[in-house]
């Protein structure tokens, strides 16, 4: 679960439609409380990524994306 702030943090996001930022938030919480979320979640959370284009290691996204890539990698 979010911490209320991440919540309001990607409520905010998504009603002014600025989706990639509320991936990004989504992801840093879930990163910032090493939750194991299942691997269906984790999936479709990179599949959303991989559409969104997060897939480089330049750029934050890419950071989260491959952080959560690692977290789908690993075995429950």
């Amino acid at each position: 679960m979010l911490s209320s702030g991440a919540a309001e943090e990607v409520s905010m996001y998504m009603d002014y439609n600025e989706l990639g930022l509320a991936w990004e938030s989504i992801c840093a919480e879930l990163i910032d409380l090493a939750c194991k979320p299942p691997v269906s979640f984790l999936e479709i959370i990179q599949e959303t990524g991989v559409i969104m284009g997060f897939t480089k290691e330049e750029n934050q996204s890419g950071t989260l994306w491959s952080e959560l890539k690692n977290m789908c990698n690993q075995k429950t």
